[in-house]
């Protein structure tokens, strides 16, 4: 489905890899996982937000209103549930 629409998905092994990787493709939109080790997607998105102003929208767990207010607060522009 992405490929017949041109979209291209990504993702990386560890927090460094997923930044480079932003830098390497300057994607127009970013979805970030966040929902199991948040503390580590706070990190990659902090470091999305110190090389980037692409949108980024953080998915979380359901009924997970301090991670939302978390992901806000470190610069995701939405929150979605997954």
């Amino acid at each position: 489905m992405f490929a017949e629409s041109d979209y291209r998905a990504s993702s990386g092994p560890t927090n460094m890899h997923v930044v480079f990787q932003l830098c390497l493709l300057q994607p127009d939109l970013v979805i970030l996982e966040m929902g199991r080790g948040r503390a580590n997607g706070r990190k990659v998105l902090q470091g999305i937000r110190d090389r980037s102003f692409v949108p980024v929208i953080a998915l979380l767990p359901p009924g997970d209103m301090l991670g939302t207010v978390e992901a806000l607060n470190a610069g995701a522009d939405q929150c979605l549930s997954e």
